[in-house]
């Protein structure tokens, strides 16, 4: 069961709810920086687009100015998740798949279970930003002992009640949905809340796969 202590909002709580902030640009020293470390980790910068929203999300975090995840959208092969793995590697965030989550879903033996490992709590409790790539990759939904659910819904919706609302956590996401195939797959009341979660990087290029 779910602890009734943990259901009462704090007033900081309710005041980043009513007044939250906004995103602050890093400073140019920066984004040099990060896009130095990055190119001299081996990464091929061989899609602009998405090196630009890496670089400018991991110097904004290093200057600590995100307030929300960084959400990217953008077509299949094009560098997205191998960008957003090297920023994770950078600030030492968890990464996991779409499906991975849903495989962790399926083994856990209790709801409850399953959303305090989206929690991405530390030894200390304190909530990690984690790293979800391609979102809608999916099963949706997912039959377990006869019920329906939609994994990633309830993922995001977790992260954004707890990490997110209740202490500024981000969550980072990739996917090559578009934002009707969003709304569609995941529904209205998740996309109001990705709408405030998020920054949306929408990156183009040609496919990088052989």
């Amino acid at each position: 069961m779910i602890e009734l202590w943990r259901c009462i909002p704090s007033v900081d709580e309710v005041l980043r709810q009513l007044n939250r902030p906004e995103d602050e640009k890093p400073t140019q020293a920066a984004i040099d920086r990060v896009a130095d470390d990055f190119l001299a980790s081996g990464y091929r910068d061989d899609n602009p687009e998405v090196f630009r929203a890496i670089v400018e999300y991991g110097a904004a975090e290093l200057e600590r100015k995100n307030a929300r995840g960084l959400f990217l959208k953008g077509a299949s092969g094009i560098g997205k998740t191998a960008g957003i793995r090297l920023l994770a590697a950078k600030f030492k965030w968890p990464v996991l798949t779409a499906r991975q989550i849903q495989g962790v879903f399926t083994q856990c033996e209790s709801d409850l279970q399953f959303l305090e490992f989206i929690d991405a709590q530390n030894e200390f409790y304190d909530y990690l930003t984690l790293v979800i790539d391609d979102i809608g990759t999916e099963d949706c939904p997912v039959v377990k002992f006869g019920t329906q659910t939609n994994v990633i819904a309830t993922a995001l919706e977790r992260r954004y009640e707890y990490a997110f609302t209740r202490f500024g956590i981000r969550t980072i996401v990739t996917t090559n949905l578009t934002d009707a195939e969003l709304r569609q797959r995941y529904g209205y009341r998740i996309d109001d809340r990705l709408n405030e979660m998020f920054t949306f990087r929408q990156v183009n290029g040609k496919s990088l796969r052989k």
